[in-house]
């Protein structure tokens, strides 16, 4: 809000966006096929992993874009409670059977998990980390 408004004439994707969105987009790709690599290569179910890495990345990345909020400002806001919804509607077909066969997805173990949640936090920590870096003098 601080800056002025983008001309008119510029394209949708200017200013450098197209690049941010390929960066990111290539980050979480890498990211989800080295965690279904790393899963496939135990013996793990390799499709399930891609899509708890791919699902939790984009919305690690999500809230790592966010605007930052106010000092002081504690109270909830709604992309939080929307991508809390979204983390939930991911993992729940993980733990409901009907849901888990709808999607052909097998069930994984709490190890399992918190290998998806490592490999996931990492495209949101590396942009946060970038965005932050890029922002100060």
């Amino acid at each position: 809000m601080r800056r002025g408004p983008r001309s008119p004439r510029e394209q949708v994707l200017g200013a450098g966006l197209w690049q941010r969105v390929a960066w990111t987009g290539a980050l979480i790709a890498a990211v989800t096929l080295a965690a279904a690599l790393c899963i496939r290569a135990t013996g793990g179910p390799w499709q399930t992993m891609a899509y708890v890495v791919l699902g939790m990345a984009q919305l690690g990345v999500a809230i790592a874009l966010r605007r930052p909020r106010p000092r002081g400002e504690r109270r909830l806001r709604f992309l939080d409670v929307a991508v809390l919804g979204a983390l939930l509607a991911q993992i729940g077909p993980l733990f409901v059977p009907p849901l888990r066969e709808l999607l052909s997805l097998h069930a994984l173990s709490a190890s399992e998990l918190a290998v998806a949640a490592t490999f996931a936090i990492l495209p949101g920590l590396i942009v946060a980390v970038r965005r932050r870096t890029r922002r100060q003098p």
